[in-house]
């Protein structure tokens, strides 16, 4: 007993001696519900959790998202007006499913294109969504193909659609990949992500309702009030989605601090707990971490006719670089590699012209990029477009050629001439040892 307590009295000692790690292990993935899904950071994009997450699969309304980029291109683009006032038709009415999501927009009711985004992304409003998308393309059919050509742009690769409010047909599909590279294109937009992180929506009287519309944010993460066990403080949108065939879907995402995370849930039993316990892992398992200051000289790059002969420019880093990495990982583990446009640039060079990249590797994966660009301006040399000149025509090879060969021609010359000269100063020489060494005879 003696020899059991003296054993456990210099454990707990020694273990008083070790060193507490500041850094705790990555714990292990939630397991989740969803059949595909993934957890990327929203800053840059690095996948810190995936689970079949280049399947495709059906979006349901989480299509809205690529609904809205499109509408916001209109918008940009001068092709409506976030007041102008849109009618609902009967077409339109009759052609709605009434088994999907709405606000009973009624025919000839009229909107404003504001009131029927915030309808279309916090109630889910399939009649909202037709209406903007009928009114934007002219058809839902020529809209649509602006969503594909969107699509495209994005380079979401393994992305169709066939309509603008994600109800079921085989040939409107997604990926939790694609999804999540829409959803971080999205959130740069200070409106989009303004609507998305509201709780409630109310929608004022119309032409054909005295009534106010009030609706709840059908992201359980962000509003408490339909069913307080799911929300989540730190929820900052996006958008939900349900049918039978693609069951329930979430793209969703979170903040603490600096750090947003983003992730898409695709035919969970229970979107907004696998969502919960997906952005939660993030958070506990990944730090973000800077590797580069901006302005951080990373080299230098060849000038040619440069002024004051400043034949280089100093390569500075364009943005700070900050990299997202398991929280057991020490920031040696992440690698980086340089590449320029070009070995050398021709004055004059603009100050903050980029000159290349900087790209950083965790496990061969990147997690962090940014432009080098020229820390100063470099002004032409008096003589640039002489140089420019001689430039193009030693860049020519037939050019180069003949001067190879005129040059060697000039050098043969030049050596026979020598030779020559040679030979006539040898006989010269020979002529004058025979005079010197001339005897006359004697008689």
């Amino acid at each position: 007993m003696k020899k059991l307590t003296l054993f456990i009295l210099i454990f707990a000692l020694l273990s008083l001696c070790l060193p507490i790690s500041t850094v705790s292990a990555a714990s292990k993935a939630p397991d989740i519900s969803a059949v595909s899904a993934i957890l990327i950071d929203a800053r840059t994009g690095y996948t810190l959790y995936e689970k079949n997450a280049t399947d495709k699969m059906y979006p349901a309304s989480t299509t809205k998202i690529i609904t809205y980029l499109v509408i916001s291109d209109a918008i940009e683009n001068g092709e409506i007006g976030l007041d102008e006032m849109l009618v609902y038709t009967r077409e339109m009415q009759d052609a709605m499913d009434p088994t999907g999501s709405h606000i009973e927009l009624k025919a000839g009711e009229k909107m404003s294109v504001d009131n029927l985004i915030r309808a279309m992304l916090i109630a889910s409003g399939n009649d909202a969504a037709t209406l903007l998308a009928t009114s934007v393309g002219g058809t839902e059919k020529k809209f649509v193909s602006r969503m594909n050509e969107k699509v495209k742009e994005l380079e979401l690769k393994n992305t169709h659609f066939t309509n603008a409010h994600g109800l079921t047909d085989e040939k409107h599909y997604t990926t939790a990949y694609d999804l999540a590279i829409a959803a971080r294109y999205a959130m740069q937009d200070d409106y989009f992500r303004e609507i998305v992180g509201s709780q409630t929506l109310t929608i004022p009287p119309t032409n054909m309702r005295d009534t106010e519309r009030y609706f709840i944010n059908t992201n359980n993460l962000i509003s408490p009030l339909r069913y307080s066990k799911y929300y989540y403080e730190k929820a900052t949108g996006i958008k939900t989605g349900y049918t039978s065939a693609a069951g329930s879907c979430l793209v969703a995402s979170a903040k603490e601090k600096d750090r947003e995370l983003i992730c898409v849930i695709l035919k969970s039993e229970t979107s907004h707990d696998d969502a919960k316990a997906i952005l939660e892992y993030g958070f506990k398992n990944f730090k973000q971490v800077k590797v580069t200051d901006k302005n951080a000289i990373l080299g230098e790059v060849k000038v040619k006719q440069g002024a004051d002969g400043k034949d280089y420019v100093r390569a500075v880093a364009e943005n700070d670089v900050i990299v997202t990495i398991p929280v057991n990982v020490d920031i040696d583990k992440v690698t980086s590699k340089i590449s320029y446009n070009s070995e050398k640039v021709y004055a004059p060079v603009s100050q903050g012209v980029v000159l290349g990249q900087i790209t950083y590797f965790y496990n061969n994966d990147v997690v962090g990029i940014t432009n080098i660009i020229a820390e100063k301006k470099i002004e032409r040399h008096a003589l640039g477009a002489l140089m420019s000149f001689w430039d193009a025509v030693w860049g020519c090879t037939v050019v180069r050629v003949i001067i190879y060969i005129l040059l060697i021609a000039l050098l043969l010359f030049l050596l026979l001439v020598g030779y020559g000269f040679y030979r006539s100063l040898k006989k010269s020489r020979a002529k004058k040892r025979r005079r010197s060494n001339y005897r006359p005879p004697l008689y």
